[in-house]
């Protein structure tokens, strides 16, 4: 789900998340606190693109390939990840 999302990007994304809930837990230990769900965050999500561009990843592969080929491996995985990513992502639209 978070795939070419940087590590800023998903706080971004956490931090929007949070400012598009309106609703707090009424009681408990919790009370008072935002009460976040799922749909939240997939609403942020769709609002957020990942700032790792297809440009910034192929370079990268190209220097991997280059200077660690086992490394190449797991950017497959990564992909193979990826394409799983954008088949739910289609799917939450």
């Amino acid at each position: 789900m978070s795939s070419r999302f940087t590590g800023s990007d998903i706080r971004s994304m956490c931090i929007l998340a949070a400012t598009i809930c309106d609703g707090f837990v009424e009681s408990g230990p919790d009370q008072s606190k935002r009460l976040l769900t799922m749909a939240m965050f997939e609403k942020a999500l769709r609002g957020q693109s990942p700032t790792a561009t297809k440009a910034a990843i192929s370079s990268i592969r190209a220097f991997t390939k280059e200077i660690h080929p086992a490394g190449i491996k797991k950017m497959q995985e990564f992909e193979a990840d990826e394409f799983h990513e954008n088949e739910w992502m289609l799917k939450a639209k």
